[in-house]
């Protein structure tokens, strides 16, 4: 007769457990942000995607190149995270075409003012063309045009 208590205590336990399922689990903070396009915001800076167009000025005369070999000149491994990124940002701040999955990576004429300006102070106002093409950070610089900029906490909230 133990034995069947035991068991009947058993079956009405795993009958409670499935009527009670367990809490469905949380996301994760990383699965559950969205996702931003480097066209938007690019994982690097202007002064660091700057080294893809003058990588290949330097060491390919201004031709496309294959991204091996646009990666070896940078020092880089062209399978790496960092150069896909860097050749990301570079296509989204507009000074270079193709990025390191493209058959090849040239400089765009922007690229070219930035890298090899023809005019006085041309490379400067490439620049800040190049700085103003990916949408958030163009979209939040044109709205303070004309004016100082907000201090850091409040420009992140307003980013």
């Amino acid at each position: 007769m133990k034995g069947n208590s035991q068991m009947a205590e058993r079956r009405r336990q795993a009958a409670e457990a499935a009527a009670d399922p367990a809490p469905a689990p949380t996301p994760d903070a990383k699965t559950n942000r969205p996702r931003l396009s480097q066209d938007d915001v690019p994982s690097y800076s202007l002064e660091q995607a700057l080294r893809v167009p003058r990588a290949i000025a330097e060491n390919y005369a201004y031709q496309p190149t294959r991204p091996l070999n646009v990666a070896g000149a940078m020092n880089m491994s062209p399978t790496s995270g960092p150069f896909r990124m860097i050749t990301g940002a570079a296509v989204a701040y507009g000074l270079t075409t193709g990025a390191a999955r493209a058959p090849e990576i040239g400089i765009t004429p922007l690229g070219k003012r930035v890298v090899r300006p023809t005019a006085e102070a041309d490379d400067v106002a490439a620049k800040r063309e190049a700085l103003l093409r990916p949408k958030v950070i163009g979209d939040f610089l044109r709205s303070y045009d004309g004016a100082a900029l907000p201090p850091d906490n409040i420009a992140k909230n307003v980013l």
